[in-house]
């Protein structure tokens, strides 16, 4: 800019660009490592990701992408975790996972049905254990 100061929206849209790129560099990352047979798990995605569900600009592909990878990797950590009070952890940000796609359109909603029928079963059950 002219007087020096920074044009917060053009940061903002430069700052998410970045965080798409470093997204696609960790995904090639797994992928290749993994051979493209399970969602990528690394922690460092999983944070990026944290931030880019918070930023206004990333779009609703991305988000439904975001939330299926991160309830995916709560289930699979569910099903591996031998620890009682971890697995009732790991369903509770199951249950958060689902609180956030429930905010979806009823469209993509609908896709994910089936996962989240199963899901919530388990949850169901759990709660009454705990009660």
């Amino acid at each position: 800019m002219h007087d020096g100061l920074i044009d917060l929206s053009e940061y903002q849209r430069e700052e998410h660009k970045r965080l798409l790129h470093l997204r696609q560099i960790f995904l090639a990352q797994e992928r290749s490592e993994m051979n493209g047979e399970l969602p990528c798990i690394t922690r460092h995605l999983t944070n990026l990701d944290g931030i880019l569900a918070e930023d206004p600009l990333t779009d609703l592909r991305l988000r439904v992408e975001m939330l299926a990878r991160a309830a995916y990797i709560s289930a699979l950590r569910y099903k591996e975790e031998p620890e009682p009070i971890i697995k009732h952890l790991l369903l509770l940000s199951i249950r958060q996972h689902h609180r956030q796609f429930m905010k979806l359109p009823a469209a993509v909603r609908e896709g994910f049905a089936p996962m989240w029928g199963e899901w919530l079963s388990v949850l169901e059950e759990e709660e009454r254990s705990y009660a």
